[in-house]
């Protein structure tokens, strides 16, 4: 057996999360929190933790806004292979882990047809990028709405949208932004629209 320390994710991440999360590298023997926001986790070898170290250090969980630290648990004693306790960050995808996973690989913005960054993200190259500025954003509760420099009603936009490299995904209101829009089938709030991808400048 080897486990990996994992640390950053948000408080009221279920195990069952942090398990799925980490079954993506192979099956899971064992999920045990450490304190709040860490737990250690179990695969049969130690190939599979060097995998979840290299694949999802850095990476993001359902739910969650915050990246991952994940490092070589040292005899399962919930610290990091330097001995000490990780202090990474968790969040909403794994996808972000390889940079801007959501489709922008080789096409680039707009028009390209790359095939979008490493770690399993939707393919936005074929979206439209627009201008526009946020209108207001409830960080409490990780949503709120861009409008469009060509006018037109306010987009919808959640946090797992926002591309970024920072910790903690957010958006100020006033702040521009460039956005790809898409369809917001449940119809959130007042825009008709969702930006389904938000790059702040």
């Amino acid at each position: 057996m080897s486990a990996v320390f994992v640390s950053g994710f948000d408080f009221d991440t279920p195990e069952s999360t942090v398990e799925s999360h980490f079954s993506t590298i192979a099956p899971v023997k064992g999920v045990r929190f450490v304190g709040k926001g860490n737990a250690v986790v179990t695969y049969e070898s130690s190939k599979d933790a060097d995998r979840a170290v290299n694949e999802l250090n850095n990476s993001t969980m359902e739910g969650n806004r915050r990246y991952v630290n994940v490092k070589i648990d040292q005899g399962g004693k919930g610290k990091g292979k330097d001995g000490k306790d990780g202090k990474g960050y968790g969040g909403y995808d794994k996808g972000y882990d390889k940079g801007y996973d959501k489709g922008y690989g080789k096409g680039g913005y707009g028009k390209g047809k790359g095939k979008g960054g490493g770690g399993g993200g939707r393919d936005y190259s074929d979206g439209e990028m627009e201008d526009g500025v946020v209108a207001t954003f409830n960080d409490d509760r990780g949503y709120g709405f861009i409008t469009p420099s060509r006018g037109g009603d306010d987009v919808y936009v959640h946090f797992s949208a926002i591309q970024t490299e920072e910790s903690y995904r957010t958006l100020q209101q006033g702040q521009n932004v460039r956005f790809v829009m898409g369809e917001d089938p449940k119809g959130k709030g007042k825009g008709k629209g969702k930006a389904v991808c938000v790059v702040p400048n």
